[in-house]
């Protein structure tokens, strides 16, 4: 209780998670970033026994490196953070000695630890710092535990040997730029197996969610992704990291503040056309589809070009104002898409795609779990009853007691069939 007496007098606004350094001497919390109601935060540090807060990071973050899973060493000298690079993953560690004196240090370096780990989630340091087991994985495997030690990689486990029979869908990474200002854009290309370069390919753009998340160019075949299973049937999958993504830095992730389906969405179509133009996507068969921001940026595109031959809005956000008032997501952190829902009404209606939509004329797959909480399911049914009052081909299936996400494997199993089912009829179809 009186560590967050303190922290309340402190700070504006922080989150409940914390970490004790493995001295006891001081306490890590995220705290949100002055002046601003997005929803990025930085890295703050408090005395235990009470005093000034300090930021241990903050030129660092300041440079737009996006740090995230941060841990003390085992001495309390170094903090362990893994970032977000582009379309990778990876690790460091960084010297926070200058904790000690209360004053900022004059500079950082991370030491890289991750260089010949493709991309991983999990990860676990030895006291000594000389050994590192990860969680990796690669484009055709799930994880598996493998170690660094002095810089030598050894994989220990092999969990799912009959992968190697199968032949999975190619993962690389894509560069373009955005049309109108340039801005260098990172996302994840995922072609057929046994794709030859020239062939026109169907084309699914996959948004991610967030819109705070990322595409990586790793393993792609889990329960929550189509992009395996779309690619192993022969379609290519497009999944850009637009502005608002992690792995640029903070600047760009907070660069659709108040602009959610502007610029963003013009990364996105803008790596559509470069797909098109580079003979990889067919542009008369091209698909769109997300889940929760995914949904939302879905809805949005379809009602701003009639390109996209098939949709698949799920969970997706689809009225501001009604999403706010009735989410469990704060009230701040809705403001990232409208502003002030109750005194902003023209600024959040113009977020919203359900303003817009007598203009989606885009055959739309709505999917949504009942007992969804954050996305509460109206936001799926206006936008289905809408379409259907406009005549637009659409079907809405509910998945009973799924939350945001669906756990139960009937369910996920559906998700995945009903998903390429939606996708063929409208982009392998004559």
């Amino acid at each position: 209780k009186q560590i967050v007496r303190t922290l309340s007098k402190k700070t504006e606004r922080w989150t409940p998670e914390m970490s004790w350094s493995t001295n006891g001497e001081f306490i890590l919390f995220s705290e949100s970033l002055p002046g601003r109601k997005s929803a990025a935060y930085r890295l703050a540090a408090i005395p235990a026994a009470g005093g000034d807060v300090q930021y241990p990071l903050e030129k660092l973050e300041a440079r737009g490196t996006p740090l995230y899973n941060i841990k003390w060493s085992r001495d309390s000298s170094h903090l362990w953070v893994q970032y977000a690079d582009k379309t990778r993953c990876r690790l460091g560690s960084v010297n926070v000695s200058h904790l000690q004196t209360g004053k900022p240090a004059s500079h950082f370096e991370i030491r890289q630890h991750s260089d010949s780990i493709m991309n991983f989630r999990n990860w676990s340091a030895s006291r000594d710092k000389k050994t590192i087991a990860f969680g990796a994985e690669s484009f055709d495997h799930p994880p598996e535990l493998v170690v660094l030690q002095d810089g030598k990689q050894k994989q220990l486990t092999n969990l799912n040997p009959w992968l190697s029979k199968i032949e999975f869908g190619k993962v690389r990474e894509i560069h373009w730029k955005n049309k109108n200002d340039d801005q260098d854009l990172y996302g994840v290309l995922v072609t057929p197996p046994g794709y030859k370069p020239g062939t026109l390919n169907p084309t699914v753009t996959i948004i991610h969610g967030g819109p705070f998340g990322f595409s990586w160019t790793g393993w792609l075949g889990y329960r929550s992704t189509l992009a395996q299973y779309l690619a192993t049937h022969g379609y290519a999958v497009f999944l850009p990291n637009f502005r608002g993504s992690m792995g640029q830095g903070w600047k760009f992730a907070e660069a659709n503040y108040l602009d959610t389906g502007g610029a963003d969405f013009e990364d996105i179509m803008s790596g559509v056309d470069a797909l098109v133009d580079q003979g990889i996507a067919d542009p008369n068969r091209l698909g769109i589809g997300g889940s929760s921001y995914g949904g939302y940026m879905t809805a949005m595109a379809t009602t701003k070009t009639n390109r996209f031959r098939a949709a698949i809005v799920d969970a997706g956000i689809t009225d501001v104002l009604s999403q706010t008032l009735i989410s469990d997501a704060t009230p701040a952190y809705n403001s990232f898409y409208g502003g002030d829902v109750l005194t902003e009404r023209e600024l959040i209606a113009k977020f919203s795609p359900l303003t817009f939509v007598e203009r989606c004329q885009t055959p739309t797959l709505v999917i949504h779990g009942e007992k969804d909480i954050r996305v509460p399911i109206s936001q799926g049914q206006q936008w289905y009853k809408a379409l259907r009052m406009l005549d637009v081909e659409t079907e809405m299936v509910v998945y009973p007691r799924e939350g945001h996400g669906y756990n139960e494997r009937a369910h996920q199993i559906d998700w995945f069939k009903r998903s390429l089912a939606w996708y063929d009829k409208y982009l392998k179809s004559e």
